[in-house]
């Protein structure tokens, strides 16, 4: 009996081991559709850029339940974008921003087991960084290698990301100490961005991240949906730098 229960592990082992090789030869061969697909339409913008970013953040939470720029705090980083065309580019974007809130009782109502310290308003300020990669639409025609009239655009990205941030947690019975940890993050960014010369683009954006954790203002309710709502915004402008040159097709000798 033993045999015959080995003999059947081992054939659902093999099984899987086969789905598996086959959902990686479906996935691989899409995945070079996709690269094919891009890469045919990429002749028009072919090139890399990258630059600094700089702004003010501030963050939305049990601490604000909504108001948009309380308590702002710097926020520095860099970006880099490849664009496939005149409509379409991936962006990478590294954000360090400082975040802050403070309870107040009379506007924001009252949270459980929180809200006052010693007799004075709750209160935290801590600084994150945050790493995004977005897809990001122009909403005209931009940069068109043909056209030189496409020198500005607004545009929206949407992408995924992590936070990092120093956690409060509980070591023992009334201490407390810190922990790096890493959380998911959903960034939605509107924005601009303007041709300034050949090489030079400058732009700016308002950027609003979904965080999938509910401790960043030291205030936890999981399991509370109404609570659970920590997000923060960047507002920023920046300038890229062009480097990888676009490549030319023959138009009939045009």
């Amino acid at each position: 009996m033993a045999a015959e229960k080995n003999i059947e592990v081992h054939k659902l082992i093999d099984s899987d081991s086969r789905d598996n090789k086959q959902r990686f030869i479906v996935l691989f061969f899409m995945s070079l559709s996709v690269l094919f697909f891009l890469k045919s339409n990429m002749y028009a913008q072919d090139r890399l850029e990258v630059g600094p970013l700089a702004g003010v953040s501030y963050y939305m939470g049990d601490l604000n339940p909504g108001v948009p720029f309380v308590k702002p705090r710097p926020a520095l980083g860099g970006l880099l974008r490849y664009v496939f065309n005149d409509r379409i580019a991936l962006k990478g974007t590294a954000i360090f921003a400082g975040l802050s809130g403070s309870y107040d009782s009379d506007k924001d109502g009252i949270l459980p087991t929180y809200g006052w310290v010693n007799g004075t308003p709750a209160s935290f300020s801590r600084n994150v960084i945050n790493l995004s990669l977005s897809g990001e639409i122009n909403l005209f025609s931009y940069d068109h290698k043909y056209i030189s009239t496409t020198v500005f655009t607004p545009y929206i990205s949407l992408g995924f990301g992590g936070m990092g941030y120093n956690r409060l947690v509980e070591i023992s019975p009334g201490n407390t100490d810190t922990k790096p940890y890493f959380v998911l993050s959903l960034p939605l960014g509107l924005g601009v961005k303007y041709k300034f010369s050949k090489w030079l683009r400058v732009g700016a954006e308002w950027s609003f991240v979904k965080l999938f954790v509910d401790d960043v203002d030291n205030y936890d309710a999981l399991g509370d949906t109404f609570h659970n709502n920590d997000w923060f915004s960047v507002i920023n402008i920046y300038v890229t730098f062009g480097f990888l040159k676009r490549n030319s097709e023959c138009w009939g000798g045009l």
